[in-house]
């Protein structure tokens, strides 16, 4: 039995970074615990090949006042995940979402990491989360507060998610 997982990330982008901070007169240790942390993530899927595109938003909010000099931040990625032309609908199924998340949301962390590390607080890393209670819960959950992930299927999605775009060819 071979290591190698069956799913691919293809491509991987930032598609929204935002980062709000009290400045460089604030007195800021690294971001605190005070955080509210706000997920949401949705899968499409390409029916005209085994291909499924993740976009993984979260937003983090610090209180007015706190000790944090992290105010906000908003990022938002997109993945691209392949499978081989002759995989099942039960094996797509045990990878997606848990470990396509997993995957894309260790990813974010470091993109998040990288870019705080840039402000005067420091870098501020996502708290690493148990992704298979993580979808539960977002599959029992509607209010909308927390998080909630949804998964659609589509004849594909629009041409700047082409393979061949992003892959430079």
């Amino acid at each position: 039995m071979s290591v190698i997982s069956p799913m691919q990330l293809e491509a991987f982008a930032v598609r929204t970074l935002e980062i709000a901070t009290q400045g460089l007169l604030h007195e800021a240790p690294p971001a605190d615990s005070d955080e509210e942390i706000a997920v949401s993530y949705s899968v499409l899927q390409d029916k005209s090949r085994p291909k499924f595109l993740l976009m993984l938003s979260v937003k983090v909010a610090w209180p007015a006042g706190g000790v944090s000099g992290l105010r906000g931040v908003n990022v938002s990625i997109e993945a691209v995940y392949g499978f081989p032309e002759d995989a099942t609908e039960e094996l797509i199924e045990s990878f997606l979402p848990v470990h396509a998340l997993a995957n894309a949301w260790s990813t974010l962390r470091g993109v998040l990491a990288s870019a705080t590390g840039l402000c005067a607080s420091g870098p501020y890393s996502l708290p690493i989360v148990n992704m298979v209670q993580f979808v539960k819960d977002a599959e029992s959950l509607d209010d909308g507060k927390a998080f909630k992930g949804t998964i659609r299927t589509g004849d594909g999605w629009p041409a700047r998610h082409s393979m061949n775009e992003q892959q430079g060819k």
